[in-house]
């Protein structure tokens, strides 16, 4: 009987053991799991006005009763800033995956601008080339461009060269702090006409004439 004793305080004192370890193992700074990043594909028709976008992400979480992990997916509106550049992070802290001993990781959804038919971005402001024919270069410029938000802004110059950049202000892009647009930049593509032997010749000499003056 008297044996049962050292054994009980021995049962006790490996019970301590065990409660020790398991608030050493609850104490040991947990390790934050990589990001996860997204790419958020948005027209420039979306940056210059803002727009929301829905993201679905499935992750994996703890079930507390059985201590496993399950898949649960849930959407994400992600509210797109008018003037918001290629590369804006949006950060959704510990959202990530979660597994024993470790904090789930941040997912970030960054901003990927997809190419544009007619304008290119340059900061605040919109870059675009315009067609004309050579007739059009020498004697006048008189066009349009539907804008960003579907209206159509007037392109005019009395001449151009392929040096000629026009600027158009307030018809770029809005900055998202201030919401002030920046300028418009035009450039100009001319295309020459398909030249006969004669209309050479002609050209030829009516351009020497200008030459010589």
């Amino acid at each position: 009987g008297g044996q049962g004793m050292p054994g009980g305080m021995g049962g006790r004192g490996g019970g301590m053991g065990q409660q020790q370890q398991q608030q050493r193992q609850q104490q040991a700074p947990k390790k934050k799991a990589d990001p996860v990043n997204y790419d958020l594909n948005v027209s420039l028709e979306d940056l210059y006005g803002g727009t929301t976008k829905k993201m679905r992400i499935t992750k994996k979480i703890m079930d507390g009763g059985s201590g496993r992990q399950t898949s649960v997916s849930n959407e994400k509106q992600i509210s797109v800033k008018a003037g918001w550049k290629d590369g804006t992070k949006i950060t959704y802290n510990n959202e990530g995956d979660e597994a024993p001993g470790i904090i789930p990781a941040d997912i970030i959804f960054t901003v990927k601008a997809k190419p544009h038919d007619r304008f290119e971005r340059d900061r605040d402001q919109l870059l675009y080339t315009c067609p004309v024919t050579l007739r059009e270069a020498i004697c006048g410029v008189s066009k349009s461009v539907r804008s960003l938000d579907g209206r159509n802004v007037k392109i005019e110059a009395h001449h151009v060269t392929p040096e000629t950049v026009l600027t158009i202000p307030n018809e770029g892009m809005p900055n998202s702090k201030s919401g002030v647009k920046g300028d418009l930049k035009v450039k100009f593509l001319i295309r020459f006409p398909e030249f006969n032997d004669a209309d050479r010749d002609e050209l030829g000499s009516m351009l020497g004439r200008m030459e010589r003056k």
